[in-house]
């Protein structure tokens, strides 16, 4: 879907199993970064780390260092923050996506898998072995609403405008679509 100053693509073949998800979200930053090139945030699960890409040159021009094992990434509606979730820790870094720094890191619990920014900025977050979709609003940090979804919810995006979110539930072999304001 495609936000204000960016977007979430989510790239996951359409079969039961699967080796590895990609995940990346494209930003074009903007305000004192208006004349930056689009760019391309990628984790690096090995190397605990996004890779920021360059679009207009095909290079890395920079590697943010996170937490153990970063799954997924989600950006907010502006495109500003970026959202990084981490399985085994439990956790989600927050990356301010101008200064490429992790700001903070909130602690979710449970397995966070895939991720999705909401129109309200809340966080949509699949809880891989709970197989409820958790909802965090960031700027706390609190947990909002847990919501039953298939088994394994992996893969995570929001209509263009926000308001509907659909969770992609690996082993049921299902799709969710969530209500982001009734959470139904």
């Amino acid at each position: 879907p495609q936000g204000e100053g960016g977007g979430q693509v989510a790239l996951m073949p359409i079969r039961r199993h699967f080796r590895a998800a990609l995940v990346a979200t494209l930003l074009t930053l903007n305000g004192a970064c208006a004349a930056a090139a689009s760019l391309v945030f990628v984790t690096n699960q090995d190397e605990a780390s996004l890779s920021v890409i360059d679009t207009a040159s095909d290079t890395v021009v920079d590697t943010i260092t996170v937490g153990f094992a970063p799954a997924a990434i989600a950006a907010s509606r502006d495109g500003g923050t970026l959202f990084i979730t981490h399985p085994e820790e439990g956790s989600v870094s927050v990356v301010d996506a101008a200064t490429r720094k992790v700001v903070r890191t909130l602690s979710v619990g449970g397995t966070p898998f895939g991720i999705a920014v909401g129109h309200e900025g809340r966080l949509f977050i699949g809880d891989w072995h709970d197989n409820v979709v958790t909802v965090i609003d960031p700027r706390t940090g609190e947990r909002v609403r847990r919501i039953p979804v298939g088994r394994s919810p992996a893969g995570i995006v929001t209509s263009p405008a926000g308001a509907l979110i659909f969770v992609a539930n690996r082993e049921s072999n299902s799709l969710s679509v969530l209500n982001a304001r009734t959470y139904s």
